[in-house]
C-alpha cells in the first residue's frame, strides 16, 4: 500500500478540535486524528472504542441482565421508563442553559 501527501486547509474551529485531540494525549499526532476520522467514515471503530464497549457490556449490561432474568419483577415497565424520561426531559427543558 502506498502513501500520498496532501495539503488540507481547516477552519479555525476544526483545527482546534484536531489540536485538542492531540494535546489531550488521545492521539499521538494530527495524522492519527485524521486517520481515525477516515476509518470512522469507512465504518471501522478504533480498538479502544471496541474495548470500552466490551468493558461496559461485561461490567454493567451483563450483570443487570442476569439480575433481571433471576427476578423479572425487579425492573421497570415500559410505561415507568417513559414517564421517567419525560420527567427528565421536562426538568432539562426548564434549566437556564437548556438549548
Amino acid at each position: 500500500m502506498g502513501t500520498h501527501r496532501i495539503t488540507v486547509e481547516l477552519a479555525d474551529d476544526s483545527y482546534q478540535i484536531l489540536r485538542k485531540a492531540v494535546e489531550s494525549g488521545e492521539y499521538e499526532s494530527e495524522r492519527d486524528v485524521i486517520i481515525s476520522g477516515l476509518l470512522a467514515l469507512d465504518g471501522h471503530e478504533s480498538p479502544s472504542d471496541e474495548e470500552e464497549v466490551d468493558v461496559w457490556l461485561r461490567d454493567e449490561v451483563v450483570p443487570i441482565a442476569l439480575r433481571m432474568r433471576a427476578n423479572p419483577g425487579s425492573g421497570y415497565t415500559s410505561e415507568e421508563v417513559l414517564a421517567h424520561l419525560e420527567s427528565d426531559l421536562r426538568e432539562f427543558a426548564t434549566r437556564p442553559n437548556a438549548a
